[in-house]
Parts: structure tokens; C-alpha cells; sequence
């Protein structure tokens, strides 16, 4: 008899293990806001109280041991992602920021030319002491007065 409320367990854990495998799908593609915690836990959870007990039965020993390898196929997969998302190197993410920068360039007003470096006197060049100083100044946090 304690084979059957076993079997509807994996069945419930089954179905938890594919709901977490779509909400982290929605997660990946942007649609969910947070990654689901509370349903992984859950999960994890049964898999380890499962993972304690003797099960005499060869066919649910076998269906919790591939619902176990597929949790693990997930989680590495998952974690995976994570890694890449935290590190800036998820091809979603990145051709979304590529797709956001072309359409920012797109909707920019041209800018006027730069004025000519190296006159003298100019207060753009780059290798006039006052602007050195001022850049200097700048960087370091000090407030300047200059007559430019």
C-alpha cells in the first residue's frame, strides 16, 4: 500500500520539477521579474526527502531517480545562465543592450563637428596646460576658476 501515495508524490514532484522548468524559462526570456526561489526550494526539498528514504519499488526507484538526474540537467543548466547574467555575457541580454544602442544611435540628432585641435588658445586641446590643469582638477574633485 505505501507505494501508491509514493507514486502520486513523484507525480506532484514531477509536475512542480516542469512548472519550475517554465518559470525559469519566463525568467530567462524577461517576462517573469525575479527568479523563483520558493518553487526551487520546494522542490529541492522533496528530492531530499525522497532521497532518505528506502524505496523497495524497482519502477519508483527508477522514475524518482530520472526525476532526480533531470532536476540536476535543470539546475546545472540554470545555474549556468545565472552565471552568464551575472557576469554580462548572456547572448539574450547582450544582443537586447546591441539592439537598444542601435535604436539610441538611430534617435540621435547628428552633432555639430568638433572645432580644430591645436589652435592657439583653444580651449579644447588637449595639450594646452590650462586644460590639463582643469582636467586634473577635475578628476581629483577640486573646484576651478579659470578666466576661460
Amino acid at each position: 500500500m505505501p507505494a501508491v501515495p509514493l507514486e502520486e508524490d513523484f507525480k506532484i514532484l514531477e509536475n512542480k520539477l516542469l512548472q519550475l522548468k517554465l518559470d525559469y524559462d519566463q525568467y530567462f526570456l524577461g517576462s517573469r521579474p525575479r527568479e523563483p526561489v520558493m518553487l526551487r526550494g520546494e522542490v529541492q526539498k522533496l528530492i531530499a526527502l525522497y532521497s532518505n528514504q528506502a524505496i523497495q519499488n524497482t519502477a519508483l526507484r527508477f522514475k524518482f531517480g530520472s526525476i532526480c538526474s533531470r532536476y540536476q540537467a535543470f539546475k546545472r543548466q540554470w545555474n549556468e545562465i545565472l552565471r552568464q547574467i551575472e557576469a554580462g555575457t548572456y547572448s539574450r541580454h547582450r544582443f537586447k543592450a546591441e539592439l537598444h544602442e542601435r535604436r539610441r544611435h538611430e534617435e540621435e540628432p547628428p552633432t555639430k563637428p568638433a572645432p580644430e585641435a591645436g589652435k592657439k588658445g583653444d580651449a579644447n586641446d588637449p595639450n594646452d596646460f590650462n586644460t590639463l590643469a582643469k582636467i586634473n582638477m577635475v578628476s581629483a574633485g577640486i573646484v576651478y576658476k579659470f578666466g576661460n
